[in-house]
């Protein structure tokens, strides 16, 4: 009898166990409003590096044309 009583008390504390387990698993939804922020800085991340780019391009392409004009002069 004692034994029968300890088993349902532990098949009892293994079912809360479980219970617990699965009810703490639960996946998390992200958040829409986070989720939205999060791609509007992306966003304006990549416009600030596409900003970047263009004003290196420019850069690069100025010191090219000078060069040309030095290599020109030099001839």
């Amino acid at each position: 009898m004692e034994i029968q009583l300890t088993l349902q008390h532990i098949g009892m504390q293994l079912d809360d166990t479980k219970k617990t387990f699965y009810t703490e698993r639960k996946e998390l939804q992200p958040d829409p409003e986070m989720l939205g922020q999060l791609v509007e800085d992306f966003r304006d991340e990549l416009d600030k590096l596409d900003s970047q780019v263009r004003s290196l391009r420019c850069g690069l392409q100025r010191m090219e044309d000078s060069l040309e004009v030095i290599e020109l002069s030099e001839a």
